[in-house]
């Protein structure tokens, strides 16, 4: 075989290289010798990407030919894709024929058995080619995939005898070989090459054997490391598989254990991803494996569990605890549910970092369903025990007598004694104006021979108002007489004050909604009265000096029917104000149920309402009282129930007020904003107007002026009356340019600049620009490079302000260069954008200079130089930049020269990157 080789074409007519050295792309290796035959020991199939997407990417650019024979874990598709991603302009390699990707099956065996022959004849055609086509060298890789013994063994032979004709040759090859092998066969295979590529501690090292010495001295690397360095390598291989030999048989038998608990065991990756389950976990979700391993807990876990155990996870992961233990409902594949005890668990690394999580699911369906059931239970009883609190009553029609029990007269407020206890006793409890109601629906339902569910109101002696709901269920005689009546009477007096405060706030936000805060504050206080049956109401701002004190509103009834004193807005120091102010000074509600027999009380000023009980709130924020809200007259005594439903509803009226207060600023803020809006609108357009009138008056006498010097020009042709008609010609040019660039930029400034896109050649435009520019150029002795390929993309762009810009930036550019100088034009496209540069090495600018470039009518003259223009340039060459969905920049340094530069869409749509230039930290503002 190696004979047959030695005949080769590539034998005969390449040199034998001696020293020459080749560039392997590999940093572990750097430069090697020609004739160079490596191994590399994979586990999967990033490594392989790793290592010989470089090497084949080196080769391919020292126009070597290159064949890589590939087996799984990384077939010929996916040996392209990764070659594709790695090296630019891969598919032209491809496509020319430089690189060859075979698969093993179809370089080394034909019917599962390996074909010496056939490989000859392979390697045969491939020189030929190579030869042909001129190539530098020939660069190999061989994946060498588990196969039957026989037939690895007849490879490893073949590739033991092409060492010789590697070596001797302009030859570069790497061998690679799965790591699932044992430790004969690791060092049989690193036998058969110079060194090997292993990955140890998360880095790639080189594995030399005896006949890497001689590579060693041929690549001018030093001196080689030792035999008992090699060994020591060799030996740290063998140990590794003996380590792994050993995890396998402790997995073997972990896995027994695993599998045949009938407890469910799960593994889980930090963010959640089931790893690896037992067989219990199946059969509890129902499951396969294939269908299970990688999916996320959260889609097993109930949504509402999900937010509780998700927090539990994610505390584990970051430390904050080792395991927890936590009751989960899980939903099976089938979407049922099943209650699970789950006991999680971290496994950390030595660096206590977190490697997964261990999940023990035990089930508890049944355990919960009696925890469930017993839960109802004592629910039921708790219900029971409420119900306790309902009064029993029932009335015999026969007798004509009602029975209450003891929680009856406790919620009626009757003394037993005092009762008489017929029908028409219990209506004469009922509040007058619901007494109609319920002697309706009492005569309805026995009439119907149907229960009864009703609402109303008692009213007690001292006048208070309580509310009760009552279920009532009649039996009859057999002629349909009723014989007697049961019911259960509740208390739901706290109920019906929450649920008129929440209809109170709810109308007072929709009411706030359409009118002024004062008479948000006379509403607030007429709910408040009508709530708390009060006769009065008033409201006071207290100063942000809390000694002042500011009437701010009476109550609707207060104002018609009680009270004719000063009205609102009226200031008055605290210190002047009656007892009622004790919750000011105090910092609490007070409550004077008899006023009259207050002592420190300083009486009332004429008009005002005759006080006899009063309730006063403060409204508190932080430490500081804001304002109070006060009720009087109440029939009955003021409860701790009233400060509660007043201290309530007068913070609502706060906050809606605040909320009043803050729109009607912001209304009031809009309104200014719009006001300012419009005269900043009539000012951009008076400043246009005048603009194009200044224009105008500019334009027309200039126009004469440009037409008169320019026949002057060709009829004058003796000095000095050449070069001042010459003069004249420029300089009304020139004054026209700046008058154009000042009537663009005031339509820029309000948004009047429109584009008049078109496909245009940027080539053709720019190499017109430059020729144009060559005579200024030459006039200063500037020199001009052009840097920019014959093919750039066609734009779609208004060509007219792109070539706007350009001159722009060449002229700025002769303008502060010194004679002499170089100014080189550089294009390119960059992704999706065209990017144009112009470099000068003139006088250059500082960051403070370069900061005020952009904007309008800034100038940078030199302290002994000034130079012309009004510094609209570049404002209007970054406002038309930017109309275009571009950027432009500018990178500088004083005494170095500048480079500007501007990018635009190719396509004519704006950069995803929007205005951030191509480097930050130099990007100009404008």
């Amino acid at each position: 075989m190696c004979t047959r080789l030695a005949l080769l074409p590539l034998k005969r007519k390449c040199e034998v290289l001696g020293e020459q050295l080749t560039e392997t792309g590999i940093e572990v290796l750097g430069t090697v010798p020609w004739g160079t035959h490596l191994c590399q020991f994979y586990e999967n199939k990033n490594d392989l990407i790793e290592i010989q997407v470089p090497f084949f990417k080196a080769g391919l650019e020292n126009n070597e030919y290159c064949i890589w024979t590939t087996a799984e874990p990384l077939g010929p598709d996916s040996a392209i894709e990764a070659l594709r991603a790695g090296i630019p302009g891969f598919d032209q390699y491809l496509q020319s024929g430089q690189i060859e990707i075979i698969s093993q099956d179809r370089w080394f065996l034909e019917g599962g058995v390996f074909g010496r022959e056939r490989v000859d004849d392979g390697w045969n055609r491939r020189f030929d080619r190579l030869l042909r086509n001129g190539y530098d060298g020939l660069r190999l890789c061989s994946t060498v995939a588990r196969l039957p013994r026989s037939q690895e063994n007849s490879i490893t032979r073949y590739e033991n005898e092409v060492d010789g004709f590697v070596a001797n040759n302009r030859m570069l090859a790497i061998c690679t070989y799965n790591l699932d092998r044992n430790a004969a066969e690791v060092i049989e295979i690193v036998g058969n090459h110079h060194a090997a590529l292993v990955r140890h501690m998360g880095r790639w090292q080189l594995i030399e054997n005896a006949a890497s010495k001689r590579l060693e001295r041929r690549s001018g690397r030093g001196e080689p490391q030792d035999v008992a360095g090699i060994a020591v390598n060799y030996r740290d291989i063998i140990e590794r598989k003996r380590a792994e030999d050993k995890l396998l048989e402790s997995e073997a038998r972990f896995r027994g254990i695993f599998d045949g608990s009938n407890v469910g065991i799960a593994m889980c990756d930090p963010v959640g991803r089931i790893l690896e389950a037992n067989s219990a976990v199946f059969a509890f979700l129902g499951y396969s494996r294939e269908e299970l391993l990688g999916m996320h807990f959260s889609e097993l876990t109930h949504p509402d569990d999900l937010p509780r155990d998700s927090k539990l996870y994610q505390s584990l992961v970051s430390g904050e605890r080792d395991s927890y233990v936590v009751d989960h409902r899980c939903i099976t594949k089938h979407g049922q549910v099943f209650w699970g005890r789950l006991s999680v668990s971290a496994v950390n690394d030595e660096d206590g970092r977190i490697l997964y999580t261990v999940i023990v699911c035990e089930d508890i369906t049944d355990h919960r369903q009696a925890e469930e059931a017993l839960l109802e239970s004592e629910t039921r009883l708790r219900e029971a025990h409420q119900m306790a609190k309902m009064g029993r009553w029932d009335l015999n029609h026969t007798l004509d007598r009602l029975q209450w029990t003891d929680t009856i007269y406790e919620i009626f407020e009757i003394d037993r004694e005092e009762f008489g206890a017929s029908y028409g006793a219990f209506l004469q409890t009922v509040h007058p104006d619901d007494r109609q109601m319920v002697d309706e629906n009492w005569n309805e339902s026995l009439a119907t021979r149907q229960p009864y569910e009703i609402e109303h109101r008692l009213l007690t002696r001292d006048g208070r108002i309580k509310w009760v709901s009552e279920r009532c269920r009649t039996e009859f005689d057999g002629q349909g007489q009723p014989l007697i009546s049961v019911g259960i009477v509740q208390d739901i007096t706290e109920r019906k004050r929450a649920e008129a405060l929440i209809k109170t706030r709810l109308a007072l936000l929709e009411y706030a909604a359409t009118h002024s805060l004062a008479q948000l504050l006379q509403k607030t206080l007429d709910e408040v009265e009508a709530l708390t049956d009060s006769c009065v109401g008033f409201y006071h701002f207290v100063d942000t000096d809390h000694e002042t004190l500011s009437l701010q509103a009476w109550s609707t009834r207060t104002l018609t029917e009680f009270c004719g004193a000063a009205g609102s807005n009226l200031h008055y120091p605290i210190n002047q104000a009656g007892v009622w102010a004790d919750c000011v000074r105090e910092k609490r509600p007070v409550v004077h149920n008899d006023y009259a027999a207050v002592p420190h009380r300083k009486g009332t000023p004429d008009g005002h309402a005759a006080i006899t009980r009063e309730l006063v709130v403060p409204i508190l924020r932080g430490d500081r009282i804001i304002a109070v809200l006060g009720v009087g007259n109440k029939p009955s005594d003021y409860t701790e129930q009233d400060v509660q439903l007043v201290s309530y509803l007068a913070d609502v009226a706060w906050e809606i007020a605040e909320r009043k207060q803050a729109e009607d600023k912001l209304h009031m803020a809009y309104e200014e904003e719009k006001r300012l809006r419009r005269s900043l609108e009539d000012e951009a357009r008076k400043r246009l107007e005048f603009s194009r009138a200044l224009v105008h008056e500019l334009k027309t006498p200039l126009t004469a002026v440009i037409a008169t010097s320019d026949l002057l020009i060709s009829e004058m042709k003796e000095e000095p009356w050449a070069s001042m008609a010459a003069n004249i010609h420029r300089g009304a040019e020139g004054l026209s340019k700046r008058i154009d660039e000042l009537l663009d930029l005031a339509r820029g400034e309000i948004g009047m600049l429109t584009l008049n896109r078109a496909p245009i050649s940027p080539h053709e435009v720019l190499s017109e620009i430059i020729s144009e520019m060559m005579p200024v150029a030459s006039a200063r002795n500037h020199t001009l490079i052009v840097k920019f390929p014959e093919s750039l993309p066609v734009l779609n762009v208004d060509q007219v302000r792109i070539r706007q810009v350009v001159y722009n930036l060449i002229s700025n550019a002769c303008k502060f260069t010194k004679a002499g100088g170089r100014i080189t034009i550089r294009a390119k496209a960059e992704g999706k954008e065209l990017v144009v540069e112009v470099h000068d090495n003139g006088v250059g600018l500082t960051r403070a200079e370069q900061a005020r470039l952009f904007r309008p009518y800034e100038r940078l003259d030199a302290p002994k130089q000034r130079y012309s223009g009004l510094g609209l340039g570049l404002a209007l060459s970054k406002y038309l930049v930017e109309l275009h969905g571009g950027r432009i920049w500018v990178k500088s340094r004083k005494g170095r020269g500048s480079t500007f530069g501007f990018s635009v869409p190719i396509d004519g749509k704006p950069s995803p990157q929007g205005d951030q230039g191509r480097n930050p930290a130099s990007r100009a503002k404008g």
